[in-house]
């Protein structure tokens, strides 16, 4: 008899056991909910998100939370014209791994963002952009803000762990009408 010719047969004995089941009240079955307190903490590493990319939502996710944007989608969402953006924040340690990773994904994530300024993400807005780029005390902002116009500003804007290229950085002045002729 090959395998083929036997399946009938099988189906027809698991659908009689089937049909011959008792069906009866089971005890001491475990809850399906439990309170939060009768449960063990679970380890945590670090905490994530992910959302479509708003200036507010950027702020609130960055400046208030504290995480670090790790990847933004290079097409917009069609029906929000939105990136997705996914942002972590990792806690603090308490297992003894080493977390240093973080903010080394992050300089990396903005670097990809500078190059794809000039393609992928051009129709962004700039204030959000410049945000992107992480405008803090000095840095991108400061290089705006003077003119910018001279090769060792673009050069010494590596401070703030952002390592845009030339031509990205070019390109978000020329989009914030503060390229000169």
């Amino acid at each position: 008899e090959t395998p083929s010719e036997s399946e009938p047969e099988e189906a027809a004995k698991s659908k009689a056991l089937i049909h011959r089941e008792a069906l009866k009240p089971r005890k001491k079955l475990p809850p399906l909910l439990l309170p939060l307190s009768a449960l063990p903490t679970p380890r945590l590493d670090w905490l994530g998100t992910s959302f479509g990319l708003t200036p507010a939502l950027h702020n609130f996710w960055q400046q208030k939370v504290g995480m670090t944007l790790l990847y933004l989608r290079q097409t917009a969402n069609e029906l929000t014209g939105e990136h997705s953006a996914i942002m972590i924040r990792a806690l603090p340690r308490r297992s003894g791994w080493d977390d240093a990773w973080l903010p080394a994904f992050g300089v990396d994530a903005r670097r990809r963002i500078g190059r794809l300024l000039g393609c992928a993400f051009r129709h962004m807005d700039v204030s959000l952009a410049v945000n992107l780029m992480g405008d803090v005390t000095g840095g991108f902002g400061a290089w705006m803000k003077n003119g910018g116009d001279k090769e060792d500003e673009i050069d010494d804007v590596g401070n703030n762990e952002v390592n845009m290229d030339k031509h990205a950085l070019r390109e978000v002045k020329k989009r914030s009408g503060t390229q000169s002729t």
